[in-house]
């Protein structure tokens, strides 16, 4: 008997289980990632520069931020991402949150981030709304945004210093396909071919409007930048930061 406890004992450091059977489910991943499915992030690492356009060059890494969600759009956004084993950031817009905590923490569950995108999509958000966007991201989540991105790009030093007030980076981009304008699903991913580099924020939307060209586009695009090395990721790590996990019981 006591030959068989040891036997299982054994085993069960090589698996990385209890002898309750169970493994933690929160360990980190290479980024800052959870290794599972179940982990939600509930904040990330901060640091370096209030406002950004573009990561650091010196890697093949990619960051793309949709924006104006979440919507019906979303989940088929998230099916081409898995599918490229690719990451990005969700900047969503504080009114567009409600009844769509399941998607959101689906958003967070495949690797991903949430960012705050303003509460009505207003020019030059207030402190109030920002604050509230995080409010309702966090109350339908329990993850606390890190970066934020000004609706239309509209920046000014006192919208930078609101955000950074609230521990948010001011993120813009510095490849955009204008996919808003349904320019068609050829000129999206061959303008986003064409110009992303190392480091490149990709602005791109999977709300506020029809984004079926969008969806249609991604493929496309991760394909093309996959088979040449490169990794997308999401904003934060990007900018060298790392998700925070709760503490595993």
């Amino acid at each position: 008997m006591r030959v068989r406890v040891l036997f299982i004992a054994m085993v069960s450091v090589v698996l990385g289980v209890g002898l309750g059977g169970t493994a933690s489910a929160r360990r980190a991943a290479p980024g800052g990632r959870a290794s599972d499915t179940t982990a939600v992030p509930k904040g990330c690492t901060h640091g370096g520069a209030s406002f950004v356009t573009n990561g650091p060059t010196g890697r093949k890494r990619i960051a793309i931020g949709f924006y104006d969600g979440p919507s019906d759009y979303t989940p088929q956004v998230l099916r081409v991402l898995r599918r490229f084993d690719s990451h990005a950031t969700f900047f969503e817009i504080g009114q567009e949150t409600a009844g769509r905590a399941a998607i959101m923490k689906k958003i967070l569950r495949q690797g991903n981030e949430i960012g705050n995108h303003s509460l009505h999509h207003e020019l030059g958000p207030s402190s109030a709304s920002i604050h509230e966007t995080d409010r309702l991201i966090r109350k339908a989540t329990g993850f606390r945004p890190c970066d934020f991105r000004p609706p239309d790009g509209s920046v000014s030093s006192a919208l930078i210093q609101r955000a950074h007030a609230q521990h948010l980076v001011t993120v813009n981009w510095n490849v955009d396909p204008r996919d808003w304008a349904n320019p068609g699903v050829s000129a999206i991913s061959s303008n986003v071919i064409a110009n992303a580099r190392n480091g490149s924020i990709v602005v791109m939307h999977d709300g506020g409007g029809n984004r079926s060209e969008t969806v249609a586009a991604l493929p496309a695009i991760l394909s093309h930048f996959r088979h040449r090395g490169y990794k997308f990721v999401p904003v934060e790590e990007l900018l060298g930061h790392h998700f925070i996990y709760p503490q595993t019981p």
